[in-house]
C-alpha cells in the first residue's frame, strides 16, 4: 500500500513539473469566450490530470468510501434568543397608582448601610427623602436603630406622598398596628392571604386558615401598590421583628404559578421575589406561610 501511494505521489508531481515546463500558460481573457470543440481530445493539462487521478483511485483498496446521499439534509436554523426585555406592569389608576410611583422613587434612592447590624448591608439609609411639597419621607442616615428608614416607614411615607393621609410613622411604626390600620379603618382594604382573621382584637387574636381557592382570589385582587404584610409567628402578633413591603408585580399562569415582586426597605435586598406555586407564596420570610394578608386601598 506505501508502494502505490509513493507511486501516485510521485506521478502526480511529474505531471505537474510537465504542465509548467512544457506547456504554455493560459490567459485570462477580459471577456468571456467560447471555443468550439475539438476531436484532438483532451489536451488541457488540469483535465488530463483529472483522468489520471480517476484511473489511480479506481483501483479496488477493499475498503469502498462510504455512499453520498443524493440529497444532503441541511442544518435546522436555529433563532437567536429573545433579548427583549418584558414590558413593565401598568401602573393602577389613581392613588395606587400614585403609591405605587412614590415607592419606585424611594427605593431608588435607599442606600445600604453595614454599621448597624455588620456585616449585613440592610437597605435603611435615605439621605436624600422625596417630598410633594407638603410631605416629606422620612430622613434617615443610618447611623444608629433610632434613625433608620423601617420598613413600615415606607408604607406610611408612599402613601402619604401619595395623597392618602392616615398612616403615621409613629403610631404605625410596628406592623402590628400598621396591619390594624387597614383592617379597621374606613377608606383602606385588607385582603387577607393565607390566614383570614376572626378576631384581630383577641389575645391571641382568632383566624382561620385561608383555602386555596381563597388564596388564588387574593392573587387576583391586589395590584402592584398594595401592602404585604409578613408575620415572624402564626397566631400571635408580637410587636416587632414583623415586616412590611409594598407589591412591585405579580405575574402567574393559569395554574397559578409565577412569582410575586416587592419593594423592600430595611432589608438585604430592595426588590424581593417570592415565588408562587398553586396559588401559594413560597419562600416567606420568617416562618413557612408567614404572608398575612395584604393592604390596599
Amino acid at each position: 500500500m506505501k508502494k502505490f501511494l509513493l507511486i501516485v505521489n510521485t506521478t502526480i508531481i511529474l505531471l505537474i513539473v510537465f504542465s509548467h515546463t512544457f506547456l504554455p500558460a493560459s490567459i485570462m481573457a477580459q471577456s468571456p469566450t467560447i471555443s468550439p470543440p475539438t476531436s484532438q481530445g483532451n489536451s488541457n493539462p488540469l483535465m488530463l490530470l483529472q483522468d489520471l487521478l480517476k484511473i489511480l483511485f479506481s483501483f479496488n483498496t477493499g475498503q469502498p468510501l462510504p455512499p453520498v446521499p443524493p440529497n444532503p439534509t441541511l442544518y435546522p436554523s436555529i433563532s437567536p434568543p429573545d433579548t427583549t426585555l418584558p414590558p413593565l406592569p401598568s401602573v393602577p389608576p389613581g392613588q395606587m397608582g400614585s403609591i405605587l410611583q412614590w415607592t419606585i422613587a424611594i427605593n431608588d434612592r435607599l442606600e445600604a448601610a453595614t454599621n448597624v447590624w455588620p456585616p449585613y448591608p440592610y437597605y435603611h439609609r435615605l439621605i436624600n427623602p422625596p417630598s410633594n411639597g407638603s410631605y416629606t419621607a422620612a430622613y434617615s442616615p443610618a447611623t444608629s436603630t433610632s434613625n433608620l428608614y423601617w420598613c413600615t416607614y415606607l408604607v406610611a411615607d408612599v402613601f402619604n406622598l401619595a395623597g392618602k393621609f392616615g398612616l403615621s410613622r409613629s403610631s404605625h411604626s410596628t406592623v402590628k398596628n400598621m396591619q390594624q390600620f387597614f383592617i379597621s379603618t374606613a377608606g383602606y382594604k385588607y385582603i387577607p392571604f393565607s390566614v383570614r382573621f376572626i378576631n384581630y382584637y383577641a389575645d391571641p387574636p382568632t383566624y382561620q386558615v385561608t383555602t386555596s381557592q381563597e388564596r388564588k382570589q387574593t392573587l387576583l385582587n391586589i395590584i402592584p401598590g398594595c401592602a404585604t404584610f409578613f408575620q415572624t409567628t402564626p397566631g400571635k402578633h408580637v410587636p416587632y421583628g414583623n415586616h412590611v413591603a409594598i407589591v412591585k408585580t405579580k405575574t402567574y399562569d393559569f395554574n397559578y404559578n409565577g412569582y410575586i415582586d416587592t419593594y423592600d426597605s430595611n432589608n438585604t435586598k430592595k426588590v424581593v421575589r417570592y415565588p408562587i406555586y398553586q396559588g401559594s407564596v413560597q419562600n416567606t420570610p420568617f416562618v413557612l406561610d408567614s404572608l398575612r394578608g395584604f393592604g390596599c386601598l
